[in-house]
């Protein structure tokens, strides 16, 4: 699915099957989405797993004007989340809840999403976040 952020980006979020809660997957610097289809395959068996490609990466664009900083990605992140939500909504029809994974530069930006719009996940699974000290 190709979505609109609210800065203008075109990003690429995919769908990569299963059913069950949903995962978020936010991939690490130069990686894409996809790169977890091997991981996908276990985890569609108990959920539905989506997973982005950040500005930039796989199938969506670098912007014209290179903003490409991880606080920016933020939006990527919060759109993709609020689509996944709406596309799988929960049972009384409401958007359902997301659940985050996210490796290195994915972990950091999924954090700082829920961090700057709480209750974006219901969970988050983060691995090796990069986090830097104030």
């Amino acid at each position: 699915m190709r979505l609109t952020t609210g800065q203008g980006r075109t990003i690429a979020v995919h769908d990569l099957g299963g059913d069950g809660p949903v995962i978020l997957l936010c991939h690490a610097t130069g990686f894409c989405g996809r790169a977890y289809e091997p991981l996908a395959r276990v985890l569609t068996m108990s959920r539905r797993v989506w997973a982005i490609d950040l500005r930039g990466h796989g199938e969506s664009p670098a912007p014209d004007d290179g903003d490409v900083t991880w606080a920016s990605m933020v939006d990527d992140v919060l759109t993709a989340a609020r689509a996944v939500a709406a596309a799988v909504p929960a049972a009384d029809g409401s958007p359902g809840a997301v659940h985050l994974a996210g490796h290195s530069m994915g972990g950091a930006i999924g954090l700082q999403t829920e961090a700057d719009h709480p209750g974006t996940f219901a969970s988050a699974y983060v691995y090796e976040p990069v986090i830097a000290p104030p």
